[in-house]
């Protein structure tokens, strides 16, 4: 009895984590509520130059790449300037990373945004 019960309990954990972070928009690095070149300008300057992060590294990651990094900074600005592609969601309006795989969370919400954590994020099922 004692083996199934933590069998089940490791199965849950490896398809469902509790995040911890709160609501955004991804891309707004800045956290002011909208989308604008401000936003990678504050992101290369965390990452370059050592700048005090906002504290929501999900939003950073404009690509869903689960890393903020400088190809995040590119995305947008293509995306702001050139006709790129939408960043996945949440964009455009507050909400979750329903793709929430990786360890980047938020602390601290967009502006106009739900600081309540989002609750369980489940892995999306292999199509």
């Amino acid at each position: 009895m004692k083996f199934k019960l933590v069998l089940v309990l490791v199965v849950s954990l490896l398809y469902a984590r509790q995040a911890c972070g709160a609501q955004f928009i991804r891309g707004d690095s800045n956290l002011d509520g909208q989308v604008d070149i401000s936003d990678p300008v504050t992101l290369l300057g965390i990452l370059f130059l050592g700048n005090d992060d906002p504290g929501c590294a999900d939003a950073h990651d404009g690509n869903d790449s689960g890393e903020a990094d400088i190809s995040d900074a590119i995305y947008m600005l293509s995306y702001l300037f050139s006709g790129g592609r939408v960043p996945p969601a949440p964009f455009g309006e507050c909400g979750c990373d329903e793709t929430d795989t990786d360890t980047l969370d938020c602390l601290v919400a967009s502006e106009g945004c739900s600081p309540e954590p989002c609750g369980a994020v489940k892995e999306p099922p292999c199509i």
